[in-house]
């Protein structure tokens, strides 16, 4: 008996870690399922940071909006103590030039995700804008009931 209640907590333990991404995803387009549900814009002095309720993944289209290329950090992570991170991604955008990003988590939707999207220490200069899409949360009128 000891040795099966170590091997359901060791199960336990494995599932739990394995229930999210450390990197994002890219992706050639947004789930056609999938509404935009915010966005924003970030600079070199502030970050933009988008929080919504939604499914359980997340995309990001962000946008350079410059002529020259803007290196950026985007995080994505349920609000929660402590907060979750599904992922985080740093790369270089080229010159007006857009990526899709996604993250996701197994969990109960909805899900309250943070959005953060910032310009890297690289860039001295940029603007990118970004807009976030998720499934969106289930009104009362749509969930359905136990049968």
């Amino acid at each position: 008996m000891k040795r099966r209640l170590t091997f359901i907590l060791f199960l336990g333990t494995c599932s739990t870690i394995a229930t999210y991404a450390q990197n994002c995803q890219t992706a050639t387009s947004i789930p056609s399922d999938s509404k935009s549900l915010g966005g924003g814009s970030a600079t070199v002095q502030y970050d933009g940071t988008t929080k919504i309720k939604g499914g359980q993944s997340v995309y990001v289209q962000i946008k350079n909006e410059n002529v020259l290329g803007v290196s950026y950090t985007l995080s994505i992570e349920k609000d929660d103590k402590p907060p979750i991170t599904s992922c985080t991604y740093k790369a270089l955008i080229p010159p007006r030039a857009s990526v899709i990003l996604w993250g996701s988590l197994f969990d109960d939707p909805p899900i309250t995700w943070n959005i953060t999207v910032s310009i890297g220490d690289e860039s001295d200069a940029g603007v990118l804008t970004y807009q976030v899409y998720s499934q969106p949360p289930p009104t009362p009128a749509t969930r359905k009931s136990p049968k």
